[in-house]
């Protein structure tokens, strides 16, 4: 008995619309990223399961749009940098900005962390897209970027 394949071909066609904000923020040091991220998770539980965002922005590190990339558990989270950088590809940003939480409110990045921003940043760099920095969101005012502690 033969068995039939078929084969389709074409080409998938991705669009982007962006939707203008009157007001733009502008990122110009990892406090700008804290506020604007304590704000955008106002009413988010950070102490129950870990949630990492995506900043992404212009040439002018304008925010375009923050996006939630990956929610995990209580004590991880596994976002995909592959769907990151194909996000920033169709947005077309110049550099992002990655952040999470530990519920546990420490902030002190764990092997994987700087593992996962190696890779992001590996593979964004392949576009011509920066990654400017990891942030860790901790209790309160309390943060960690891997970009003002040289990482």
């Amino acid at each position: 008995m033969k068995m039939k394949t078929t084969v389709f071909q074409g080409q998938a066609k991705v669009t982007y619309k962006e939707k203008r904000n009157p007001v733009r923020i502008q990122i110009r040091a990892s406090r700008d990223v804290h506020k604007l991220l304590k704000d955008h998770l106002k009413g988010a539980n950070l102490f129950e399961r870990e949630i990492f965002i995506a900043v992404y922005m212009s040439t002018a590190n304008e925010v375009l749009w923050i996006e939630t990339v990956g929610i995990g558990t209580t004590n991880s989270c596994t976002p995909d940098a592959s769907a990151i950088t194909r996000r920033a590809l169709t947005g077309t940003s110049t550099a992002v900005i990655v952040a999470h939480n530990h519920p546990s409110g420490r902030t002190h990045p764990s092997e994987n962390d700087r593992r996962f921003t190696k890779n992001l940043k590996q593979k964004l760099k392949l576009f011509d897209i920066s990654l400017l920095d990891h942030l860790i969101l901790g209790k309160g005012e309390d943060f960690y970027s891997m970009s003002d502690n040289g990482e």
